[in-house]
């Protein structure tokens, strides 16, 4: 998708077919690393009722 040789719809044929050929190649995730989260205010909708 980043490379734009895919679309982004595509992705779940993608999943559902089980067929790893399809996906591309996989990369190392060296440098990769999780910068932020960000979380909604109140993701469960309990609005304060703990």
């Amino acid at each position: 998708v980043g490379e734009g040789k895919r679309t982004a719809e595509e992705i779940p044929d993608i999943l559902r077919s089980l067929d790893r050929s399809r996906a591309g190649r996989t990369l190392p995730a060296c440098g990769l690393y999780l910068n932020r989260v960000f979380y909604p205010e109140d993701p469960f909708g309990r609005e304060g009722n703990g």
